[in-house]
């Protein structure tokens, strides 16, 4: 009986051996690749705004909400390759007013979070999206410079490693740079009083700059901490910047950065869970029902032998 167990707790325990390097090396592999299906919500608030309304008014200390919207596509997602609608929407609180808003469809490797081509902006399927989308890769987040893509402005731009500093109890990777001004949307006719030159309206154009710094978790490669100094200036054909269409310093919400927290520790903890706990498990637990079985084996032919 006891060599039958013997024999059992073998099979098994070197089962679990076997499987110990399939889960770490090939399973995990698999496993820890970012989402094609989930919806993510972000907020950034930026009191103290100035913005041009619709109706061509300078609304000065205005209080603004920025709220991106990141929706994955499963049904056109692949193993390797995650496909996400963004939609990103900077809003008056007080007004309701709508100030900004961009839609953008990324494509992601799904291991490095790096873009793919296939992507559009504003519906334009040749926009050329390179860099890291808003995932960093996913448990390998180096301290170095990266190159991202923003979506207001369809560019990309370098993020330099600045140090480390914890933020809701993580440990953070802060990587900040520069959106380089960039023009956005076509150019469009406003009176000539709003940019200060005496002519009843000249063309201008929307002009796009930012200061962003990203606090990110490198253990899941997400976004915890976002920082973007906006400025958008009404550039007229000169190439001077008249007048500010949009100023302001969006940062995330307290409650935007607790739920980001919340979901870094939840990816980084399935990836542990992936990648260290499952196979040390196996192999640990392999090595010990292998030990059982040979004592167990080893008993019973010690037995037999006793008793002939």
């Amino acid at each position: 009986m006891r060599r039958t167990v013997g024999v059992v707790l073998l099979t098994l325990g070197f089962a679990a051996l076997f499987l110990a390097p399939l889960l770490r090396f090939h399973v995990a592999d698999r496993l820890v690749v970012a989402p094609s299906g989930d919806t993510i919500k972000t907020t950034l608030t930026a009191p103290g705004s100035t913005y041009i309304d619709g109706k061509g008014t300078v609304v000065e200390n205005a209080s603004l909400i920025n709220t991106t919207t990141f929706k994955g596509s499963p049904d056109d997602s692949t193993a390797d390759t995650a496909l996400w609608d963004v939609f990103s929407a900077v809003e008056d609180t007080v007004s309701t007013a709508a100030v900004t808003y961009t839609s953008a469809r990324i494509v992601l490797d799904r291991k490095t979070g790096a873009l793919k081509d296939g992507g559009s902006h504003e519906g334009d399927t040749s926009a050329v999206q390179t860099g890291q989308s808003p995932l960093f890769p996913i448990g390998k987040v180096e301290k170095k410079t990266y190159e991202v893509y923003n979506w207001n402005a369809n560019t990309s731009w370098l993020a330099g490693y600045q140090g480390e500093e914890t933020v809701e109890g993580i440990k953070t990777y802060r990587f900040a740079g520069k959106v380089a001004p960039t023009p956005v949307g076509g150019k469009i006719d406003v009176p000539g009083s709003l940019v200060g030159m005496k002519v009843p309206s000249v063309p201008a154009q929307r002009t796009y700059t930012a200061d962003i710094t990203l606090w990110i978790d490198p253990r899941s490669g997400a976004t915890v901490k976002t920082l973007q100094q906006v400025h958008v200036t009404l550039r007229t054909e000169d190439g001077v910047d008249r007048a500010t269409a949009l100023r302001g310093d969006f940062e995330h919400t307290d409650a935007a950065r607790r739920e980001a927290a919340a979901r870094a520790n939840s990816s980084a903890s399935r990836i542990q869970l992936i990648t260290v706990t499952a196979p040390l498990a196996a192999l640990f637990g392999g090595a010990l029902l292998v030990g059982l079985g040979a004592w167990a084996t080893g008993r019973d032919r010690g037995t037999h032998r006793a008793d002939a």
